[in-house]
């Protein structure tokens, strides 16, 4: 089958389509999603038959959609009808986190984390729900946990707004630490 080229209209990036039955509707969605009309987007992927949502990828890719358009309920229906993968959890976590705060998407975690207790990545993610609900201790001992599991996650730690009250108090209890041995 001949691969075809289009021009994003926001982005300028070409996107390649090769024939597949899924490209009309993942074009079609995509469109509607960069014009910024989310109602055309959901649309586009329900028309996909149902055959086709065994697919990982077409799975990841819905995950992604409903994230992007802040369709909580949505991502959280979708991501519950999934296998329980932690992939698939994270999405939920994100889902409760946005519709019911960080306390539910703990729970979500903390409940996964029974059948994949090392899986660095949620580990992470429990820590940034722990630390939004001020339980610091626990958070910085959790992202231990993680660095531990995966030390790449060790650049995270230093970009994640929700990680920013550990690095203020680890920075202030350095300081102080600092402070009290110059000033014996």
């Amino acid at each position: 089958m001949a691969r075809t080229s289009t021009a994003s209209p926001k982005t300028g990036s070409a996107i390649r389509y090769d024939g597949d039955p899924l490209d009309p509707y993942i074009k079609a969605a995509i469109g509607f999603f960069e014009l910024g009309d989310q109602d055309s987007c959901l649309e586009e992927l329900k028309k996909i038959p149902i055959k086709f949502l065994t697919t990982g990828t077409l799975k990841t890719l819905t995950l992604e959609f409903y994230k992007g358009l802040e369709r909580w309920d949505l991502l959280a229906t979708f991501a519950l009808s999934l296998p329980e993968t932690p992939s698939y959890r994270l999405y939920l976590a994100a889902a409760e986190k946005n519709r019911s705060g960080p306390a539910a998407a703990e729970k979500v975690l903390r409940q996964t984390l029974l059948k994949f207790p090392d899986h660095a990545i949620m580990q992470y993610y429990l820590a940034c729900y722990v630390c939004q609900q001020g339980r610091l201790e626990e958070a910085r001992l959790m992202v231990g946990r993680a660095m531990e599991l995966d030390s790449e996650l060790r650049v995270y730690l230093h970009r994640s707004p929700e990680l920013e009250p550990i690095r203020h108090a680890f920075k202030v209890s350095k300081e102080l630490t600092r402070t009290r041995s110059h000033g014996r």
